[in-house]
Protein backbone atom coordinates (compact mmCIF):
# COMPACT_ATOMS: atom_id res chain seq x y z
CA UNK A 1 0.00 0.00 0.00
CA UNK A 2 2.47 2.26 1.08
CA UNK A 3 4.19 1.71 -2.80
CA UNK A 4 1.23 2.88 -4.24
CA UNK A 5 1.19 5.84 -2.57
CA UNK A 6 4.58 6.52 -3.31
CA UNK A 7 5.00 6.09 -7.52
CA UNK A 8 2.88 8.82 -7.68
CA UNK A 9 4.61 11.48 -5.35
CA UNK A 10 7.65 10.26 -7.62
CA UNK A 11 5.69 11.04 -10.99
CA UNK A 12 4.52 14.22 -9.75
CA UNK A 13 8.21 15.52 -9.08
CA UNK A 14 9.71 13.91 -12.21
CA UNK A 15 6.84 15.95 -13.89
CA UNK A 16 7.77 19.36 -12.27
CA UNK A 17 11.39 18.68 -12.92
CA UNK A 18 10.49 18.73 -16.69
CA UNK A 19 8.43 21.75 -16.29
CA UNK A 20 11.28 23.95 -14.90
CA UNK A 21 13.93 22.43 -16.94
CA UNK A 22 11.98 23.17 -20.37
CA UNK A 23 11.01 26.65 -18.99
CA UNK A 24 14.92 27.38 -18.15
CA UNK A 25 15.91 26.05 -21.98
CA UNK A 26 13.41 28.80 -23.49
CA UNK A 27 14.64 31.53 -21.27
CA UNK A 28 17.29 34.20 -22.70
CA UNK A 29 20.68 33.35 -21.25
CA UNK A 30 21.56 36.48 -19.20
CA UNK A 31 24.72 38.85 -20.71
CA UNK A 32 26.95 41.73 -20.04
CA UNK A 33 25.82 44.43 -21.84
CA UNK A 34 29.09 43.94 -24.44
CA UNK A 35 27.82 40.42 -24.70
CA UNK A 36 24.30 41.45 -25.51
CA UNK A 37 25.43 44.86 -28.27
CA UNK A 38 27.90 42.00 -29.89
CA UNK A 39 24.68 39.27 -29.97
CA UNK A 40 22.84 41.96 -30.96
CA UNK A 41 24.97 42.76 -34.39
CA UNK A 42 25.42 39.43 -34.94
CA UNK A 43 22.11 38.72 -35.47
CA UNK A 44 21.87 41.95 -37.42
CA UNK A 45 25.03 41.05 -39.69
CA UNK A 46 23.29 37.31 -40.26
CA UNK A 47 20.13 38.70 -41.23
CA UNK A 48 18.67 37.02 -37.86
CA UNK A 49 15.54 39.34 -37.55
CA UNK A 50 13.66 37.36 -35.52
CA UNK A 51 16.82 36.62 -33.16
CA UNK A 52 17.80 40.50 -33.39
CA UNK A 53 14.69 41.55 -31.64
CA UNK A 54 14.44 39.30 -28.86
CA UNK A 55 17.64 41.39 -27.68
CA UNK A 56 15.61 44.71 -27.80
CA UNK A 57 13.27 46.12 -24.86
CA UNK A 58 10.18 46.76 -27.59
CA UNK A 59 10.15 43.65 -29.42
CA UNK A 60 7.44 44.46 -31.66
CA UNK A 61 9.86 47.54 -33.26
CA UNK A 62 10.22 46.94 -37.06
CA UNK A 63 13.73 45.19 -37.89
CA UNK A 64 13.79 44.48 -41.44
CA UNK A 65 16.27 42.77 -43.77
CA UNK A 66 17.68 45.07 -46.60
CA UNK A 67 15.92 44.11 -49.97
CA UNK A 68 18.62 45.68 -52.00
CA UNK A 69 22.16 45.17 -52.70
CA UNK A 70 23.71 48.41 -50.74
CA UNK A 71 21.50 47.41 -47.80
CA UNK A 72 23.05 44.25 -47.67
CA UNK A 73 26.78 45.36 -47.89
CA UNK A 74 25.63 47.57 -44.99
CA UNK A 75 24.41 45.02 -42.90
CA UNK A 76 26.84 42.63 -43.58
CA UNK A 77 29.83 44.79 -43.27
CA UNK A 78 28.97 45.83 -39.61
CA UNK A 79 31.58 44.22 -37.11
CA UNK A 80 31.77 45.37 -33.24
CA UNK A 81 35.42 47.01 -32.36
CA UNK A 82 34.56 47.96 -28.88
CA UNK A 83 32.34 48.67 -25.92
CA UNK A 84 32.71 50.77 -23.42
CA UNK A 85 29.95 51.04 -20.48
CA UNK A 86 29.72 54.65 -19.39
CA UNK A 87 28.94 55.71 -15.45
CA UNK A 88 25.17 55.68 -15.06
CA UNK A 89 23.06 56.50 -12.39
CA UNK A 90 22.80 53.41 -10.38
CA UNK A 91 18.91 53.98 -9.60
CA UNK A 92 17.73 53.75 -13.23
CA UNK A 93 17.48 50.84 -15.35
CA UNK A 94 18.63 52.50 -17.94
CA UNK A 95 22.36 53.08 -18.92
CA UNK A 96 24.56 53.66 -22.03
CA UNK A 97 27.53 52.25 -23.33
CA UNK A 98 29.74 53.50 -26.14
CA UNK A 99 30.05 51.03 -29.06
CA UNK A 100 32.54 51.83 -31.67
CA UNK A 101 31.57 49.71 -35.00
CA UNK A 102 33.35 49.15 -38.50
CA UNK A 103 31.08 49.12 -41.01
CA UNK A 104 30.67 50.16 -44.94
CA UNK A 105 31.79 54.19 -45.56
CA UNK A 106 28.09 54.39 -46.90
CA UNK A 107 28.38 58.28 -48.20
CA UNK A 108 31.62 56.72 -50.37
CA UNK A 109 30.33 53.69 -52.39
CA UNK A 110 26.99 56.01 -52.76
CA UNK A 111 28.71 59.50 -54.03
CA UNK A 112 30.26 57.09 -56.18
CA UNK A 113 27.72 55.14 -57.51
CA UNK A 114 26.10 58.25 -58.42
CA UNK A 115 28.94 59.66 -60.06
CA UNK A 116 29.08 56.73 -62.46
CA UNK A 117 25.63 56.94 -62.69
CA UNK A 118 25.90 60.66 -64.15
CA UNK A 119 28.65 59.24 -66.63
CA UNK A 120 26.57 55.98 -67.83
CA UNK A 121 23.04 57.84 -68.38
CA UNK A 122 24.74 61.49 -68.98
CA UNK A 123 22.12 63.19 -67.26
CA UNK A 124 22.00 66.45 -65.87
CA UNK A 125 22.96 66.57 -62.22
CA UNK A 126 20.58 69.28 -61.44
CA UNK A 127 17.83 66.76 -62.83
CA UNK A 128 18.92 64.06 -60.70
CA UNK A 129 16.91 63.02 -57.78
CA UNK A 130 19.16 60.97 -55.81
CA UNK A 131 16.60 59.32 -53.77
CA UNK A 132 14.44 58.20 -56.70
CA UNK A 133 17.74 56.89 -58.59
CA UNK A 134 18.22 54.53 -56.13
CA UNK A 135 15.42 52.08 -57.09
CA UNK A 136 16.47 52.43 -61.13
CA UNK A 137 18.09 49.51 -62.56
CA UNK A 138 20.62 50.92 -63.45
CA UNK A 139 22.17 52.32 -60.23
CA UNK A 140 21.50 48.49 -59.00
CA UNK A 141 24.24 47.10 -61.96
CA UNK A 142 26.38 49.67 -60.60
CA UNK A 143 25.90 48.50 -57.42
CA UNK A 144 26.41 44.82 -58.14
CA UNK A 145 29.62 45.74 -59.87
CA UNK A 146 31.47 48.44 -57.09
CA UNK A 147 30.41 46.02 -54.10
CA UNK A 148 31.94 42.84 -55.64
CA UNK A 149 35.30 42.90 -52.58
CA UNK A 150 38.23 41.02 -53.41
CA UNK A 151 41.68 41.43 -51.97
CA UNK A 152 42.88 43.85 -54.61
CA UNK A 153 39.46 46.42 -53.92
CA UNK A 154 38.42 45.54 -50.36
CA UNK A 155 35.26 48.13 -49.84
CA UNK A 156 35.60 51.23 -48.18
CA UNK A 157 35.04 51.14 -44.16
CA UNK A 158 35.20 53.39 -41.46
CA UNK A 159 34.36 52.90 -37.68
CA UNK A 160 31.55 55.08 -36.12
CA UNK A 161 30.80 55.87 -32.35
CA UNK A 162 27.01 54.69 -31.34
CA UNK A 163 25.63 55.23 -28.21
CA UNK A 164 23.01 52.41 -27.17
CA UNK A 165 20.61 52.70 -24.43
CA UNK A 166 19.91 49.56 -22.55
CA UNK A 167 17.24 48.30 -20.23
CA UNK A 168 17.62 45.69 -17.37
CA UNK A 169 14.13 43.82 -17.67
CA UNK A 170 14.42 40.64 -14.71
CA UNK A 171 17.83 40.98 -14.79
CA UNK A 172 17.92 40.62 -18.35
CA UNK A 173 19.66 43.17 -20.51
CA UNK A 174 17.75 44.61 -23.25
CA UNK A 175 18.64 47.41 -25.92
CA UNK A 176 16.54 50.60 -26.59
CA UNK A 177 16.16 51.22 -30.18
CA UNK A 178 16.04 54.85 -30.70
CA UNK A 179 16.42 57.41 -34.14
CA UNK A 180 19.91 57.49 -33.43
CA UNK A 181 20.28 53.82 -33.67
CA UNK A 182 17.96 52.64 -36.12
CA UNK A 183 19.83 55.33 -38.25
CA UNK A 184 23.21 54.04 -37.81
CA UNK A 185 21.99 50.22 -38.91
CA UNK A 186 20.57 52.06 -41.66
CA UNK A 187 24.14 53.55 -42.61
CA UNK A 188 22.82 56.69 -42.01
CA UNK A 189 21.03 56.37 -45.84
CA UNK A 190 19.45 60.18 -45.55
CA UNK A 191 21.74 62.00 -44.22
CA UNK A 192 23.93 60.34 -47.06
CA UNK A 193 21.05 61.47 -49.51
CA UNK A 194 21.15 65.09 -48.72
CA UNK A 195 25.22 65.06 -48.60
CA UNK A 196 24.76 63.83 -52.21
CA UNK A 197 21.93 66.45 -53.00
CA UNK A 198 24.82 68.87 -52.44
CA UNK A 199 27.69 67.12 -54.26
CA UNK A 200 25.17 67.34 -57.54
CA UNK A 201 24.35 71.17 -57.17
CA UNK A 202 28.13 71.68 -57.05
CA UNK A 203 28.56 69.84 -60.10
CA UNK A 204 25.95 71.51 -61.80
CA UNK A 205 27.44 74.85 -60.65
CA UNK A 206 31.08 73.54 -61.94
CA UNK A 207 29.80 72.73 -65.39
CA UNK A 208 27.75 76.42 -65.38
Amino acid sequence: MKKKRTLPAVLLIYFLFGIFALSGCGSQPKLSAEETVRAFIDAVRAGDIEKASSYLDDPSVSLTVPQNRLGEAIRQSMKVVSVKENKNDETSSLFTVDVTLQMLDVLQVMSRATMLYLMDTKTDPQKIDPETIQDDQRMAAIYDTILKEDERNPLPVKKTLCIFTLREQNGILKIVMDESLANTLEGNIRENLETIRKILRNQQETEQ
